[in-house]
């Protein structure tokens, strides 16, 4: 996802072990922790163009790799920063570890596919419950996590865990409906599906985009599925040939 709902997610992780003293600081190293595992943009090569997009969300954002991760987080903020500060390596370990234990999961939640299992496996995750960018879903909790900063108090982080997750869950059940929906039109159309995928719309989990292969072509339309309501719209979309290489 983008680099603020990133950062916001580490601040929301890391905010609820956050003592009385040193709000700010710890929630930005949160925050810092959370957007790490995209400095992977900067794999690139001069021969091979497309270096780049092979190890986007690779290794970077693999389970396996966040103690080592927020570990290469905390030694540069360690020792650029907060050394002098006598605060404890432990410590900005610790923190920044919680925010970038977060960013692979929450990019497993989008289309592109993320390599969460890696080195144990090269398969992309991809849940397709989120989109890219979602100001519903960042900016309400950007604002708990920048007020209880402000104010100092884990009330305000719990209702951003709260939210998070709420909305987290709100995006499977959209999903699951989206794909529910799909297969009632693939028995309207009497099409034998050998694949379906649904994924949402750029910026809300109001539009979903519905594709599928059958008979040799890729099918794709669209349903609105309204937050409060069990209604839906359709929208008609067309097929494409399936191109198949030849070997």
């Amino acid at each position: 996802m983008d680099p603020l709902t990133q950062a916001t997610l580490g601040a929301v992780a890391a905010q609820p072990f956050i003592k009385k003293t040193s709000w700010p600081l710890w929630t930005l190293v949160g925050m810092l922790g959370g957007m790490a595992a995209d400095l992977d943009v900067l794999i690139e090569s001069p021969t091979d163009p497309l270096l780049g997009l092979q190890y986007h969300r690779h290794f970077t954002h693999s389970l396996f790799f966040i103690p080592i991760g927020g570990a290469l987080v905390a030694w540069v903020l360690y020792r650029l920063f907060l050394k002098k500060r006598q605060h404890s390596f432990k410590t900005v370990y610790f923190f920044s570890t919680v925010g970038y234990a977060t960013h692979g999961l929450l990019d497993g939640c989008t289309s592109y596919g993320t390599q969460l299992m890696w080195p144990l496996s090269n398969f992309r995750y991809a849940w397709d419950s989120m989109p890219i960018i979602d100001p519903l879903f960042t900016l309400p909790l950007l604002g708990l996590t920048l007020f209880a900063a402000w104010k100092k108090n884990n009330r305000f982080s719990y209702v951003a865990v709260a939210y998070l997750s709420a909305y987290l869950s709100f995006g499977f059940y959209q999903h699951s409906r989206a794909l529910s929906l799909l297969q009632d039109l693939l028995i309207k159309r009497n099409h034998q599906a050998e694949k379906v995928t649904a994924k949402p719309s750029f910026g809300s989990l109001l539009l979903w985009r519905t594709i599928y292969l059958a008979n040799g072509k890729i099918y794709y339309d669209a349903f609105r599925l309204p937050y409060f309501s069990k209604d839906h719209q359709f929208f008609q979309g067309g097929e494409i040939a399936h191109y198949q290489p030849k070997p």
